[in-house]
């Protein structure tokens, strides 16, 4: 305001020596424009811009203004002068030094020496802007702040009016800024009820005794007729010689509803606790019992969960019949913090045996410290006797297969007697070669049992072709490549435990795909058959034929190397050489 005022008093007097003085030594950039040419300038307007008096006259004024300024600085100029109003606007001005100053302007027209002049007066605004644009930064800074903040944030005056309602307060309430500040009383609309109104209301006029209150627990009704439960803060704030009130509220609804599950769950644990019919129970890891359910006392012979937790003080020892039990226990439990149906006896009160299956894991704290264990027993006695009882079935059964199976390979060498013992030599090395590659004991029975009776298809070739001492007419030939197909025949309708129909129609694929009967190629032939056409073609090519003297085992592994990958399973090659090579496994004994 004082910029124009003094503006205006030089207007008249700017040409008589008396005041002079007055415009060269003013604090203000002051200056005189003629076509847009300076013709008079101060003192001050020189520090300003950098020009000396007779640097800048005759020049014009856009040289001193920012280029990208230039035309909105020419239309403000010429929008005050027109409007004779001195109306302050704001620019960059380049100093000589290309130095670049924010200042705020002032035009007027005046009369100088005869000629229409505009007379403009300039302040170095350059430290105040950069005071506004940090003040600006901290506004923008702060605004992202409230309105990514979690909570919901308020500030509001004694009549209830809002300046600030972030977005959270928003989505808390249901209800826009602009519609809190239309009603009449915001408390009211979130506040239905007159109990938790005058609590709400009751709360406010403590805030204003103690000048702030911290995590009150209370229930919104939202704008859609939801309850919110939320945990609200409030403090008295001065502002511009007002009282606010500045508040923030936590949503605590989904914490509630958790607490309420859990108290529900609890519940339901509690009764599935004292119904369940497995055993329940916790445990500390020196062996007490710290709960047990009804199911477990009476499991071990007790009549009630207190019994039993006073009479076994020490688990490991009173409970278990085996001591390497216990310690393989503890030491599964310690090495993978969970065992799944562990199996073991343990000792009844009566001190009789059954057998139980166990769950449990361990329970820690945030350091990683034991608290407790905690599982399931279930009573497995039954079951266990059931299984020994079909385990002596099963190995009758298995007896009784064994010796149908060494009835039946034993009467189809008999038909042939240049290759006697043929299928019992490959059922051998079969079985050698999975126990190398470390197959499970199951697979490698059942490729025994299919290497005794590999070539069961050969009872349907006549005699006089199995035994020819020379090459195989192609009719024979053909008659000979049917024995694996007519050997899954025989056997394919038989229940067993192993896939031994299938090992006998693939015993002679090949991984390329140049096998009989199916062509079949690679992961399309079981690893079983893989096994056994190796050790044929070994025992084949080593053994003497009708057609051929012994060829000798070198030959046989020189065979299987020289087609690894392409013909036979580069595993199962590479186990079979390691046995006759590194292992010394021959055909006359069994290793």
């Amino acid at each position: 305001m004082h910029v124009n005022i003094l503006i205006v008093l030089l207007i008249d007097m700017i040409e008589e020596e008396s005041f002079k003085n007055l415009f060269l030594h003013s604090p203000i950039g002051l200056f005189i424009l003629q076509k847009g040419l300076f013709v008079l300038v101060n003192n001050k307007f020189e520090e300003l811009t950098g020009y000396s008096k007779n640097e800048v006259y005759n020049i014009h004024y856009e040289t001193l203004v920012y280029p990208e300024d230039r035309t909105t600085c020419r239309l403000k100029g010429i929008e005050t002068i027109k409007k004779a109003q001195n109306i302050p606007y704001r620019f960059r001005a380049l100093r000589k030094d290309n130095e670049i100053r924010w200042v705020m302007a002032t035009i007027t027209s005046v009369q100088y020496k005869g000629i229409r002049s505009a007379l403009g007066a300039l302040l170095d605004i350059t430290e105040e802007k950069i005071l506004e644009e940090r003040l600006y930064e901290t506004m923008e800074q702060l605004k992202i702040v409230i309105e990514t903040v979690q909570d919901g944030i308020t500030f509001s005056d004694e009549e209830g009016r809002f300046y600030v309602f972030n977005t959270e307060m928003e989505r808390l309430t249901g209800y826009t800024m602009d519609e809190a500040n239309l009603s009449q009383n915001f408390l009211a609309l979130i506040y239905p009820d007159e109990n938790e109104y005058a609590k709400a209301y009751e709360r406010l006029s403590l805030v204003r005794e103690k000048t702030s209150l911290r995590n009150i627990e209370t229930v919104f009704t939202t704008k859609h007729g939801e309850k919110r439960h939320v945990l609200v803060s409030t403090c008295l704030i001065p502002y511009k010689e007002k009282t606010m009130y500045l508040s923030i509220c936590h949503d605590i609804t989904e914490q509630k509803q958790a607490e309420l599950a859990l108290k529900i769950s609890e519940e339901k644990y509690r009764s599935i606790f004292d119904n369940a019919v497995e055993g329940i129970f916790q445990s500390t890891p020196e062996g007490r019992f710290l709960t047990v359910n009804p199911a477990l006392a009476k499991m071990y012979g007790y009549s009630s969960p207190k019994e039993l937790q006073e009479t076994i003080i020490d688990i490991w020892s009173q409970l278990y019949v085996e001591s390497k039990d216990r310690l393989h226990l503890k030491e599964l439990l310690e090495k993978d913090g969970v065992i799944y149906n562990f199996e073991t006896q343990l000792y009844k009160k009566d001190k009789s045996i059954i057998w139980v299956s166990i769950n449990a894991r361990i329970v820690r704290d945030e350091s990683g410290n034991i608290l407790f264990y905690e599982g399931t027993v279930v009573d497995i006695t039954d079951r266990k006797k059931a299984e020994e009882r079909l385990n002596k079935t099963l190995e009758r059964l298995r007896r009784a297969i064994g010796i149908t199976v060494q009835t039946i390979s034993n009467i189809v060498e008999s038909r042939d007697p240049f290759t006697a013992g043929h299928q019992t030599k490959v059922s051998r090395l079969a079985r050698v070669i999975a126990k190398k590659m470390k197959l499970p004991d199951n697979v490698i029975d059942g490729i025994r049992m299919a290497g005794l009776i590999h070539d069961i298809g050969k009872v349907s070739i006549p005699s006089d072709i199995l035994s020819k001492p020379g090459r195989l007419s192609e009719i024979e030939t053909q008659l000979i490549r049917v024995h694996p197909k007519k050997g899954y025949e025989i056997i394919k309708d038989v229940e067993s435990d192993w896939p031994i129909a299938e090992i006998i129609l693939q015993h002679h694929e090949r991984l390329d795909g140049s096998g009989y009967p199916q062509g079949l190629k690679g992961d399309e032939i079981i690893l079983e058959a893989k096994i056994l056409a190796v050790a044929d073609v070994v025992e084949a090519i080593s053994s003497h034929r009708p057609y051929r003297p012994a060829l000798g085992i070198e030959a046989a592994l020189d065979e299987i190397e020289k087609n690894k990958g392409k013909l036979y399973d580069e595993k199962v090659v590479d186990a079979c050489v390691r046995l006759f090579r590194e292992d010394g496994f021959v055909f006359e004994k069994e290793k």
